[in-house]
């Protein structure tokens, strides 16, 4: 009965061991600032950025080359979909409270490169000349 007990705890014990090292693949998301981001942009760093505000607000002002996939709409999930999974994205709304769950249905959607703007545009704007 001590052995078998003894093997028992042995292989808990090795297994929980050995699944220290393993890492996640779960999708996460970073948070970066608007500095973080200009500088991300001033090097060409491979990264496409999208916009889920709505198009009136879009019309405002927008992030040079972002595309605009409005959150609000009801094929948000069916247009963010056409993208390609395993690419760097940067989602970005105006405060910050879209894009975050932007990126959350997305991650769910099987997306696993993704950074939010924190602040959002208006963060942006607070510190960068729009064009």
């Amino acid at each position: 009965m001590k052995i078998s007990l003894h093997s028992c705890w042995c292989t808990v014990l090795i297994v929980l061991l050995s699944s220290c090292g393993n890492q996640s693949t779960e999708a996460s998301a970073g948070i970066i600032n608007s500095i973080e981001l200009k500088e991300k942009m001033e090097r060409n760093d491979p990264l496409r950025l999208i916009d889920v505000r709505t198009p009136a607000e879009v019309a405002q002002g927008a992030l040079p080359g972002a595309i605009n996939i409005d959150f609000r709409s009801a094929d948000f999930a069916e247009q963010i979909s056409t993208l390609p999974k395993g690419e760097p994205y940067l989602v970005y709304c105006a405060k910050g409270i879209r894009s975050a769950a932007a990126i959350e249905k997305m991650k769910a959607l099987g997306f696993t490169d993704l950074i939010d703007l924190e602040g959002g545009y208006n963060a942006w704007k607070s510190q960068f000349a729009i064009e």
